[in-house]
């Protein structure tokens, strides 16, 4: 009997490593089909985002990654609010690199400072969609979502902003679950006391699932108290839009949505650098 006993001890055990456990640190809140036939198309006033936020933050979530471009001001009213609910919640927003003439400011406390060697061969830009001075100033990191090429099986660590090297959204969420992270330019990033190759474009290689089978929260049901609770405390939630307006890619398995595209390279980019 205690041979059995210690047999399917020993072989449960090992399975925890054979099969993947259900991903519980990330979940995706969308505005999705079901939200935009109750508040009409996307997008709306911030106003919308602040109340989803202020839901959310009584779920007690660990994080929230807001995953719209907050580059321009909208309504007084919403923009107030929404800079409100940035507070006793870490807060991230995104960042990107384009043509726009005019960017807002990024501060300084934003730059990534932990690398060594030289960082030429990187996504670079002087102009860009950044947050806005009354959104950037209460949240706990910006991080910017460029892509260099178009095979989607890669995606940049660090990229370059008037001069200064910025982190990626995906760093600046690895960096909030690991702690801070050092990169050999070109070579390694290290983190989590793993150390991972980078190309010389300080790109880093990802996997993607075999198939699009992604389970999120309507953002609809969010703001109607109807959301599993459950799938929201404890995890660090992505706030983005999922309808059928938004940009798709081609990858291995087949166009993905962006934001789908975004929380599947992070979420495996989150199991590589776990340490067991």
């Amino acid at each position: 009997m205690k041979k059995t006993l210690c047999l399917m001890v020993i072989l449960l055990f090992a399975f925890q490593f054979v099969f993947p456990q259900e991903n519980k640190i990330i979940q995706l809140v969308s505005v999705d089909e079901k939200t935009e036939k109750v508040l009409g198309a996307f997008p709306y006033d911030r106003k919308i985002y602040a109340a989803t936020i202020k839901i959310l933050k009584k779920y007690k979530p660990k994080a929230i990654i807001v995953k719209f471009f907050l580059d321009l001001p909208k309504s007084s009213l919403g923009d107030d609010l929404l800079a409100h609910e940035f507070i006793n919640i870490p807060i991230f927003l995104q960042a990107t690199i384009n043509t726009e003439k005019n960017p807002n400011n990024l501060p300084k406390k934003y730059v990534y400072k932990n690398i060594k060697g030289q960082s030429n061969k990187i996504f670079s830009g002087d102009r860009g969609w950044i947050p806005l001075e009354v959104f950037s100033r209460n949240c706990y990191d910006i991080g910017f979502v460029d892509v260099r090429t178009n095979n989607f099986e890669l995606v940049p660590i660090i990229e370059n902003f008037q001069g200064n090297v910025v982190k990626s959204l995906h760093l600046a969420v690895l960096e909030f679950i690991y702690g801070p992270s050092t990169i050999e330019s070109g070579k390694s990033l290290t983190l989590n006391n793993k150390t991972l190759p980078l190309n010389e474009f300080n790109e880093i290689k990802y996997d993607l699932p075999k198939k699009d089978e992604l389970d999120y929260l309507s953002l609809i049901d969010v703001l109607n108290k109807k959301a599993d609770q459950n799938k929201i405390k404890n995890r660090i939630i992505i706030l983005g839009y999922d309808g059928n307006n938004i940009e798709r890619f081609n990858t291995k398995i087949g166009k993905l949505k962006a934001q789908r595209l975004f929380y599947y390279t992070l979420i495996d980019l989150i199991n590589k650098f776990n340490t067991k």
